[in-house]
């Protein structure tokens, strides 16, 4: 299967081909290509290795495309194989009338060698006031609106014709296709990394949550990996980052990092985040916690879904993202490497939309253990000592709470759990003392007695009395016979 994805602006067209086979009956150990000679900045990767293309453009060539093989390094390839293609296009200026542009695309130097050939198409241009495809009667579109098409076709497509009617101004809102929010809370401060993709059509605002150091050398904006140095405040806590002609209508990373004063990371906690004003979230958000290691998240957010998974730990379980910080990086296209966090917690959760602000509740794993720990040494030592603790309707009270515990908040139902083994320790050394020193009495008729030796001469004082009483009565008994 085959899908490009186009991103139409004025200045230029990001074009990106995924070419997704199967290498069936002979090795492959080249690409054979055909690739637009107005294309520039040309990436090929294969498998996730990038390929070298060569010298581009080329001199010299005539006609709008040209046929490059591009070798494989390492050996022939077999079996499901994905190439992906990124090059720019020229942008199609418009105006308020309809225009006519023609987007070429990269294909296969012979698709007769193909068994079969699906092509999807996706064409978003956010200037747009409607927008048309004319490349064939074959085309299925699956779905359009002013600013989006999707198109689907049995067969391989070489170039797109589209018409595209321009709005007369731009006064669209900015669209926010991902977002991915980093906040970390460790040794009494908090910051946030704020990373998003969003397509600009003007400058834009993005508003800072309550409480943020709201200077300038606290507050760091980047576009595409590139610093944006003449950024300005204003007093309702906004940052205006100017985006220059080149950048607009097209998708942009965007990346903003502030930072909080001494935080308190305990208890009860609201959390609020960035946020751009007047822009329409239409992707998925993913927020990233990040604490020390002795700090823990109790009941995650109820406004998120939760991304993580319970693995076994050294001792016990512990909460594992699905994502690492790698992945996380490469869903939102960001360039470069960044190094796991070591050392710290982390918690991930997602929504469809934007997350301006949560509620969590942390506790440091010191009180965690010492209230749960706590908690069931007193249980154990009243089920031990206290005969109303042992009555079944108090074992089956303590019981169901536990169970309401797990199945209402099984995260916090866990670490409760795991926290109160030293307690659960405790309690059986308990038992184990009184077991050895004060061991149970036998019951007699409902009663019990402890089992101890009787001093030797209250033993003695005893048996002396129970002989006299006994020679008494054998007397009594010969003289009444006689």
């Amino acid at each position: 299967m085959v899908r490009a994805d186009v991103d139409v602006s004025p200045s230029r067209v990001d074009v990106t081909q995924t070419i997704d086979l199967e290498v069936l009956n002979q090795p492959l150990g080249a690409i054979p290509l055909v690739l637009p000679t107005a294309a520039t900045d040309i990436q090929v990767s294969v498998g996730g290795q990038s390929q070298v293309v060569g010298d581009w453009p080329p001199d010299g060539v005539e006609g709008d495309a040209v046929d490059r093989t591009i070798s494989l390094s390492g050996s022939p390839r077999f079996g499901q194989l994905k190439i992906v293609i990124t090059y720019t296009l020229p942008g199609i200026r418009r105006n308020t009338e309809t225009i006519s542009s023609v987007i070429p695309l990269v294909s296969w130097q012979d698709w007769d060698s193909w068994e079969r050939v699906e092509t999807r198409l996706n064409i978003t241009d956010s200037l747009s006031r409607e927008m048309n495809l004319t490349e064939t009667a074959s085309t299925y579109v699956l779905g359009t609106a002013a600013d989006v098409v999707e198109a689907s076709t049995q067969g391989a497509v070489a170039e797109v014709l589209v018409d595209i009617a321009a709005s007369a101004a731009q006064s669209r809102r900015a669209d926010v296709a991902k977002t991915w929010v980093q906040t970390i809370i460790a040794g009494g401060r908090r910051i946030d990394h704020y990373s998003v993709r969003v397509r600009p059509v003007d400058e834009i605002q993005v508003r800072l949550p309550e409480g943020v150091v709201f200077t300038l050398d606290a507050v760091l904006v980047a576009i595409d990996g590139r610093e944006v140095a003449n950024i300005r405040l204003n007093g309702d806590r906004e940052v205006q980052v100017p985006i220059t002609s080149s950048d607009i209508g097209r998708l942009v990373l965007m990346e903003v990092w502030y930072r909080f004063p001494d935080v308190v990371a305990n208890g009860t906690m609201e959390l609020s985040f960035a946020e751009i004003v007047d822009a329409r979230s239409v992707g998925r958000t993913y927020l990233e916690l990040v604490t020390d290691r002795n700090r823990h998240l109790l009941p995650p957010p109820s406004t998120c879904f939760s991304e993580n998974e319970w693995i076994r730990n050294t001792v016990g379980w512990r909460r594992k993202p699905l994502l690492s910080t790698a992945d996380l990086r490469q869903w939102i296209e960001m360039s470069g490497r960044e190094s796991e966090l070591t050392g710290a917690n982390r918690y991930l959760y997602s929504s469809i939309g934007s997350i301006n602000r949560v509620r969590i509740q942390v506790c440091s794993r010191t009180l965690l253990v010492l209230l749960s720990s706590l908690a069931a040494l007193v249980f154990g030592v009243a089920v031990a000592y206290v005969r109303a603790a042992r009555h079944p309707l108090s074992l089956a009270a303590v019981g169901t709470l536990i169970v309401a515990l797990v199945v209402r908040w099984p995260s916090t139902g866990v670490l409760v759990v795991q926290a109160a083994f030293l307690g659960l320790l405790l309690v059986a050394v308990c038992l184990a003392l009184r077991w050895w020193y004060l061991p149970v009495r036998p019951r007699i008729m409902g009663a019990t007695e402890d089992i101890r030796p009787l001093p030797d001469g209250e033993l003695s004082t005893k048996s002396l009395e129970h002989s006299r009483s006994h020679g008494s009565g054998s007397q009594t008994l010969a003289g009444s016979r006689s």
